[in-house]
């Protein structure tokens, strides 16, 4: 799964060091399938647009340095019609993601 978002993001200052952030914004998400089925075409990529929503802490270590604590819920539908068998298939696209990053700030 690829998604790409963009959106607007609130952040709210706890203290000097530590700030707490919620986002939401539409992504696009690009997701290959990949299919075992011989009257399956082996590899389908599906593009879909769907929303992306979070939260989580900024806390300043250093001087231009930022950890982030995050948690994302991605969510996306995509239903196309399989050429080969003429069945509809729907799907959803998205789930929880958790995660930390560095940033530096100039």
């Amino acid at each position: 799964m690829i998604p790409f978002s963009l959106g607007l993001k609130g952040v709210f200052f706890i203290n000097p060091t530590l700030a707490f952030y919620i986002k939401a914004g539409p992504n696009w998400i690009g997701l290959k399938e990949n299919s075992d089925y011989t009257y399956f075409k082996n590899g389908v990529f599906k593009y879909t647009f769907g929303a992306t929503f979070g939260a989580g802490f900024l806390i300043h270590v250093y001087e231009n340095f930022s950890l982030d604590l995050f948690s994302n819920y991605i969510y996306g539908r995509k239903s196309y019609v399989d050429k080969y068998s003429n069945i509809r298939i729907k799907r959803y696209f998205g789930g929880f993601q958790f995660g930390a990053g560095l940033s530096f700030s100039y």
